[in-house]
């Protein structure tokens, strides 16, 4: 009994829920544990059947509490909550026959149980997930132990080594004979690094990848997770760039990148060179601020605007360099408007066709001048034939008229008639760039006659500054033609500078490179001496720069200038085989640049005249006059006739050759005018050599200049008169030529 007692006192101090019941199921002892978990006293407990107090209480199938040393699993509502019991039956004693109800509460433990299962599930679940996320990245992905074994892949790899996942995990690196991978990984475990990223080449089945690797240890250092990404298609766009930026910075053009904002993100080698702005001195700036005069920039920003409105604009601008050199440029703009790019930008090619430009110009006032030229050699050779006639006759009327009045009236005649010759000289000196008598010749000479005129003319509040080197080469050239080139260039500064100023003649050697020579349609390489006329003036405006070589363009005023005196100078130096350049700034000044080939050891070639003969009287010689203007011609014969000559007149070519085959034997000299219609003067001198070698001819032309007659017909030209002329010159000529004991030793 006190053994009992005893139990049931640890029983209770443990709190276990346990009963005893008699044979018929009745309770006799009760814990309070128990009762507690029944919701009932332990006194009200004792005498009721132990089972109709358990069966409200619990949730579970049928209980036979009658089967001895058994357990049962059962689910009890206590509060609403349930609790997981096991129950277990246990006999006491036979008499009285009594049994033991223990119940052991493991909610808990099943709370534990449940909780390991649902944690494997999501730990299951969540290596499912994690595979998936790792197979869906593109790229080759392992964990590898620190003993080299693959722990895990992922699909992307295993499908790179052509295997499963499964036929993978457990294998050493470098199975498949991947020597690098596996030395990578060795000397990543072997150091105390945690973290590696490297570039390494692979090649798996004959193909090889450029692969960017990162590596990550975990558990302690004692497995790690590795990275590959396959950049071999960056590294092939990589290498195409580079080619693509070699490209970029070898061409010629200027390649600018400009955000909307116009700010540079771009400058090539291209633009370095044209523009002379650095590429970090350009980028980050705005375009506009550093290529253009502030009157340029509507011409750029409406190409920008055309730009993002059509997605294009090409077209002709000018840019200013660093230094401030104004260039002209072919510009294509393209708009790069990427999908998805936030910030718009454009794509600038500029080509220079500075260069191209000025020849362009240059042509287009060669191709007017030549225009101009025809015109004025036209004019010229009509007008010609009018002053003929005129100047002829008054020396005719000086022997018949002999008073004073008529002799005055006479004499201011003539003084007109000179002047329009001299006029028709210059107009046909522009028009064909007459060489006249070349020689070898000093230029320095002519310049110091020059700055002697201007010292001895010129207003004393004009100075003149020449500057001349030593030991220069000789040119070929007239020195005539040269003092008028001179002349023209000084007054012409002269009246440049009302109020005063400095004239500067300079003269120096200068070597003209194939580079040098196209900035000019007329230059070409060779030695050259540069002639420099410089003043101090009012300039030249720019819009007038492209004309002031235009005959009878002039800015001076009225009854002040022909218009000819810069066109005929474009004209003589052209003869001489040279070249001018001009540069001219307003209210600062201009400069004449003349560049004149030398010549080594020229030899002076002399000149005819006819001066110092007199107008000696015929002795009934024959000569035949041909000329198509009427009044010429009759003129031509007259003065022939009344200086003794038996003259014959012919209007054309063909008129002249039926004359002299009629009278060939008493026709002693031909005088013929070289344009004319049906047959020129060529043909006639060519057909009348053939109807007799021996004759002698005079050539007549206000157009040609002796070369080109040289050319043109194939004769020497024994003599040649120049129209308008003198009745003075033609019988002087004439009576020389007669004289002459051979054809063509005249010249």
């Amino acid at each position: 009994m006190q053994h009992h007692l005893l139990n049931n006192l640890v029983l209770e101090a443990a709190e276990v829920a346990y009963c005893i019941a008699n044979e018929s199921g009745n309770v006799v002892e009760i814990s309070s544990a128990l009762a507690n978990l029944l919701d009932i006293t332990p006194a009200l407990a004792i005498g009721k059947n132990f089972s109709a107090l358990l069966a409200p209480k619990i949730y579970s199938e049928h209980i036979d509490l009658s089967v001895p040393f058994s357990d049962s699993d059962l689910m009890l509502f206590h509060n609403s909550e349930p609790i997981q019991l096991r129950l277990s039956r246990k006999p006491l004693s036979t008499s009285p026959p009594l049994t033991l109800y223990l119940f052991t509460d493991f909610t808990r433990q099943k709370r534990i149980e449940q909780d390991l299962d649902h944690a494997r599930r999501n730990l299951h679940i969540a290596d499912d997930q994690l595979q998936a996320v790792l197979d869906a990245v593109p790229a080759y992905i392992s964990w590898v132990a620190k003993d080299g074994t693959y722990l895990g892949v992922n699909q992307h790899l295993a499908n790179l080594l052509g295997l499963r996942v499964s036929e993978i995990v457990g294998q050493r690196v470098g199975f498949r004979g991947d020597d690098v991978f596996e030395q990578i990984t060795k000397t990543f475990f072997a150091t105390d690094d945690r973290q590696i990223s490297a570039e390494y080449r692979i090649n798996i089945d004959e193909k090889s990848l450029v692969t960017l690797l990162f590596g990550h240890k975990y558990f302690d250092n004692s497995a790690a997770v590795f990275v590959g990404v396959d950049i071999s298609q960056r590294k092939s766009m990589e290498e195409q760039l580079r080619e693509q930026a070699k490209l970029l910075e070898v061409t010629q053009d200027a390649i600018i990148v400009v955000d909307e904002n116009d700010v540079i993100l771009f400058w090539n080698s291209g633009a370095e060179r044209l523009y002379g702005w650095k590429r970090e001195d350009a980028l980050g700036n705005r375009k506009a601020d550093l290529l253009y005069d502030s009157k340029e920039f509507k011409h750029h920003f409406e190409a920008q605007a055309k730009v993002f409105e059509t997605g294009e604009w090409e077209g002709e601008l000018y840019h200013r360099t660093r230094e401030g050199k104004k260039v002209i440029v072919q510009s294509r703009r393209t708009l790069l408007d990427f999908i998805g790019n936030q910030i718009r930008k454009v794509l600038i090619i500029d080509t220079d066709i500075t260069e191209k430009k000025q020849l362009e110009a240059q042509l287009l006032r060669n191709q007017r001048v030549e225009h101009i030229g025809l015109i004025a050699s036209g004019i010229a050779h009509d007008m010609n034939n009018v002053l003929t006639p005129i100047m002829a006759s008054l020396e005719m009327l000086k022997q018949k008229l002999t008073d004073e009045k008529s002799l005055k009236r006479i004499s201011m005649l003539e003084s007109s008639a000179h002047r329009g010759k001299h006029l028709m000289e210059q107009i046909l000196l522009f028009a064909r760039g007459q060489e006249g008598e070349m020689s070898a010749l000093d230029l320095r000479q002519v310049i110091k006659d020059i700055a002697n005129l201007i010292e001895q003319t010129f207003p004393k509040n004009i100075s003149v500054d020449v500057a001349m080197e030593r030991n220069l080469s000789l040119i070929m050239g007239d020195s005539t033609q040269l003092h008028q080139v001179l002349l023209n260039l000084v007054i012409n500064a002269r009246d440049a500078m009302p109020n005063g100023g400095k004239i500067r003649i300079s003269l120096a050697p200068v070597s003209i490179s194939a580079a040098d020579a196209r900035t000019n349609i007329d230059a070409r390489p060779g030695n050259f001496l540069l002639l420099t006329v410089s003043d101090t003036g009012t300039g030249i405006p720019q819009e007038y720069l492209d004309k002031i070589f235009d005959p009878f363009f002039t800015t001076k005023p009225e009854g002040k200038g022909t218009g000819l005196g810069l066109s005929t100078v474009l004209s003589i130096i052209r003869a001489h085989k040279g070249f001018l350049e001009i540069d001219s700034t307003p209210n600062v000044g201009t400069s004449f640049k003349i560049y004149m080939p030398t010549s080594v050891g020229a030899v002076s070639t002399g000149s005819m005249s006819f001066g110092g003969f007199g107008a000696e009287k015929g002795k009934g010689e024959t000569i035949l006059v041909v000329d198509d203007d009427e009044a010429v011609g009759e003129v031509a014969a007259e003065l022939l006739q009344n200086a003794g000559y038996t003259a014959l007149l012919a209007k054309n070519g063909e008129e002249a050759l039926a004359l002299f085959t009629e009278h060939y034997r008493d026709v002693r000299l031909v005088v013929t005018d070289m344009v004319m219609p049906k047959m020129d003067g060529a043909n006639l001198i060519r057909s009348l050599r053939a109807v007799l070698p021996s004759v002698k001819i005079i050539a007549m032309s206000g157009l040609m200049d002796r070369e080109k007659l040289i050319k043109m017909a194939g004769v020497e030209a024994g003599a040649f008169i120049t129209k308008p002329f003198t009745g003075e010159t033609l019988l002087q000529t004439v009576r020389r030529f007669l004289e002459s004991s051979a054809v063509g030793t005249l010249s």
